[in-house]
């Protein structure tokens, strides 16, 4: 009990001195609370939390979402991310069967900031015994169809291709995440078709591998970086496409100075947007 009291009472300390720090609101603009937040995402079967990787208050509420939704379900719960590879699998699922975090990052390559800000959901997810699973494409397939385009996917074997979407992918070209993909990626060589179609891989790979994992009467909280699934594109799209009844929420984040009012380019960016000021580490 002494353990429980000091997490909760270490969290709201968390949360009450970051109070000038940030503020949540809903896509029409509107001020709303953490709890409200935690409502309306405790309706859905999958939360697609989008964040900024650097953003130390964004990891806060993931794991403090993640905590109140395992209590609301009785543990009937799945945790999924961008951060964890296919390919790792093998390795995230060594890690939550026997909890040896240093055997756990010296099996395979991690985000340098996994300890602290991806490993205490991780650490969570051990202890109470819920299943976390590594969604995203392995970054060398992206690389291939940065370099070659997404037909050089047919290449690939039937192990490599039973850790990707189904081939091939279709494209949501129509989506306003595609023209910004599709400029990035001319302005990094003139490949702007094949680095929006890398994208998309990573997206229609986390959806896949999320719909794979849905089971009834139990909710998923996928992480995410806040482009894959901002304005109800990407990973959304994917989702909608491979399981169109599953019912979901979003969640971004933004940086700004202001807090009082996000900005009108802001509104309909997600369900939810959480509002922070500019972090530093």
């Amino acid at each position: 009990m002494k353990t429980v009291l000091f997490v909760f009472f270490n969290l709201s300390f968390i949360f009450v001195n970051a109070q000038i720090n940030y503020q949540w609101f809903n896509k029409a603009g509107k001020k709303v609370d953490f709890e409200e937040v935690y409502t309306t995402v405790s309706k859905s079967q999958l939360i697609l939390f989008g964040e900024l990787h650097d953003n130390q208050l964004a990891h806060q509420f993931q794991l403090e979402l993640g905590k109140k939704l395992f209590i609301l379900d009785s543990g009937a719960l799945i945790f999924g991310s961008e951060m964890f590879e296919r390919h790792q699998t093998e390795q995230l699922a060594r890690y939550l069967n026997d909890g040896d975090v240093e055997g756990f990052e010296k099996s395979t390559e991690l985000w340098s900031n996994f300890r602290t800000d991806y490993f205490p959901l991780l650490q969570f997810a051990n202890k109470n015994h819920v299943p976390f699973i590594a969604t995203n494409c392995s970054r060398k397939y992206a690389n291939l169809v940065f370099k070659f385009g997404q037909d050089t996917l047919q290449k690939l074997n039937t192990t490599e291709v039973s850790n990707l979407c189904p081939l091939p992918f279709q494209l949501n070209t129509t989506g306003s995440q595609y023209e910004v993909l599709l400029k990035m990626g001319n302005e990094m060589g003139g490949k702007g078709a094949n680095f929006a179609a890398a994208q998309s891989i990573k997206d229609a790979t986390m959806a896949w591998f999320i719909v794979q994992n849905l089971e009834p009467g139990k909710r998923f909280l996928h992480l995410n970086g806040s482009f894959h699934s901002d304005y109800f594109q990407s990973i959304c799209f994917y989702v909608q496409l491979y399981a169109p009844k599953t019912t979901l929420t979003t969640i971004s984040v933004i940086e700004s100075k202001r807090l009082k009012k996000i900005k009108k380019s802001e509104l309909n960016r997600a369900d939810f947007i959480l509002v922070t000021k500019p972090t530093s580490r």
